[in-house]
């Protein structure tokens, strides 16, 4: 049986009130392993107090069931422990033992990139009001999970389906999308987007002008929320801020930074379009992307004309914006964000040199002694031993536990499953149908 009772979950938690939906929402860090033998917990919400309100209509604490039961073995992801992989190794032939700590040490840096990513996705999504982003609570998730993004996606929740299947399907398809084997840039929480879902929704459509204004203007009041917190972290001395899978140094908040392109480029999905498809259908789902205006820190002006004589799409009234599905988006942010990279290197405009995240530097003491650290990690396996490797890296893992929790999310057909049931005091009883 999948129960939500998964044990004891030693934490310290900070409530606030989402008014949106009258559902308290969670700040905390999650550490998957209870500290105290072998034993790994995954948290359980208690319903009658505190709820993680995802975004979704969906409580966290069945997607930390779901993801429980479709673990090969437990996952550890607390920073305090060690960053070797908690999945089987599936190590490849051959390897010196100072080529196998490198494997294992970005083994380890993509499960923990994808584990952070999902859920953001699934637990932490930032849902504020459209016409007045100032009620929601920026928690320092949320600060870090904007920067270091590509774009914001807005997703306006209409479907029911959505609500269970949607969000694994997304995430399955876009992290594949963006995803490169052992070459990905992975530091400090780097992605090709970060999905935002309205708490209340405009009695627009979702490509109207009215509707595109206010989401414009959400987004940069967003920005504007995310550099008002840095006076508060400057004057920090020490402490951390959570993300996700994650614990980060307050030191290290000067490495997540709004990218110019997150400012000048959006991307609408309405999922009244959406009708239950996988992750390998949903790219055909047809999304709006929106220029904003926006152009400072850009290395020239974003400009549709590369994709206006691809069939697939649409002109609107507006220049500013284009109609097109999310295959096409996902492809032209990520050409984009790869343009912006290569002229911030080439300009050397960010003065900023990047550090090794604590947990890295920590585990290349603990198995590489005083050799001078390699960062970032993707110069940790060279190309041809990529090549070589193939399907053996931390990618494949992950990937394959989410097919398998998209696959059961679909099986267990939770467009039936009972809220009002799971919502009661007694949620240890409560079992998915």
């Amino acid at each position: 049986m999948d129960r939500l009772d998964r044990g004891p979950w030693p934490e310290k938690t900070s409530e606030y009130v989402n008014t949106a939906g009258s559902i308290l929402s969670t700040n905390s860090s999650l550490y998957l392993n209870n500290g105290s033998d072998s034993t790994y917990s995954y948290k359980t919400l208690n319903f009658g107090k505190t709820a993680s309100n995802t975004g979704w209509g969906l409580e966290g604490g069945l997607y930390d069931s779901l993801l429980h039961d479709c673990l090969p073995m437990p996952i550890m992801c607390s920073p305090a422990k060690s960053a070797r992989s908690q999945f089987p190794m599936n190590t490849p032939e051959g390897m010196s033992p100072r080529e196998k700590e490198l494997w294992l040490l970005r083994r380890a840096h993509e499960e923990r990139h994808r584990c952070t990513i999902w859920r953001n996705v699934s637990l932490y999504t930032y849902h504020p009001f459209v016409d007045a982003p100032e009620r929601q609570r920026l928690t320092d998730n949320d600060f870090l999970n904007t920067c270091n993004k590509a774009v914001p996606v807005y997703v306006f929740n209409r479907s029911c389906c959505y609500q269970r299947l949607f969000p694994i399907a997304l995430h399955n398809y876009i992290y594949r999308r963006w995803f490169r084997p052992y070459r990905s840039e992975l530091e400090h929480e780097q992605y090709v987007c970060k999905i935002i879902v309205p708490a209340i929704l405009p009695h627009h459509d979702s490509s109207s002008r009215k509707t595109i204004e206010s989401l414009v203007s959400l987004n940069k009041s967003l920005c504007d929320q995310v550099e008002a917190r840095r006076p508060v972290y400057d004057a920090a001395v020490q402490g951390y801020m959570d993300i996700a899978c994650e614990r980060v140094p307050l030191k290290d908040h000067k490495y997540y930074q709004i990218q110019p392109l997150f400012r000048a480029l959006l991307i609408i999905m309405d999922t009244k379009d959406y009708h239950s498809e996988g992750s390998e259908q949903i790219g055909d789902m047809r999304v709006s992307m929106v220029r904003t205006g926006v152009v400072d820190g850009l290395s020239a002006p974003i400009t549709f004309e590369s994709i206006l004589g691809q069939g697939e799409v649409e002109a609107s009234h507006d220049p500013d914006v284009v109609i097109t599905t999310l295959r096409t988006a996902v492809d032209f942010v990520l050409a984009l964000d790869n343009r912006e990279r290569a002229a911030a290197r080439d300009g050397m405009q960010s003065a900023l040199v990047p550090a090794p995240e604590e947990w890295y530097t920590r585990h290349w003491k603990s198995y590489l002694g005083n050799e001078p650290v390699i960062f970032p990690s993707a110069k940790l396996v060279s190309d041809e031993k990529a090549e070589e490797y193939g399907r053996c890296g931390g990618f494949p893992a992950w990937d394959d536990m989410m097919v398998r929790m998209e696959e059961r999310a679909r099986r267990n057909n939770w467009t039936g499953l009972d809220l009002a049931k799971i919502r009661g005091s007694d949620h240890s009883s409560v079992e998915f149908p």
